[in-house]
């Protein structure tokens, strides 16, 4: 559903849309209006909007970085220390085991 609703946007020029998932912004949509935010007041309805073009501004991301991102902190598929896990078995694999830390020194 996350990458039709973001290929719905991009393809009918939406403003963005309004969810609780965040991966909506990595599918291509470029707005996303936080449905957590969302209040209504009396003549006002307020909503937290996270802008994709921004946040790849301000963080100096090429499009694709964008995806980088929940690769290495995790999200809903994969989580943080499992992905990390996986990044030492790697370069286990590229440089061979790290070593044992030195053995602690008796105390008297």
């Amino acid at each position: 559903a996350d990458s039709f609703l973001a290929s719905y946007c991009v393809e009918h020029s939406l403003f963005g849309v309004l969810s609780g998932d965040s991966d909506l912004l990595l599918y291509g949509a470029q707005r996303l209006l936080s449905v957590g935010s969302l209040q209504f007041r009396a003549r006002a309805i307020y909503v937290r909007i996270y802008d994709r073009a921004a946040a790849l501004r301000e963080m100096n991301l090429p499009p694709t970085g964008l995806l980088l991102l929940p690769a290495l902190l995790g999200n809903d598929v994969l989580r943080h220390h499992k992905i990390m896990q996986r990044v030492q078995e790697r370069l286990d694999v590229l440089t061979g085991p790290r070593p044992d830390p030195p053995a602690e020194p008796a105390t008297p």
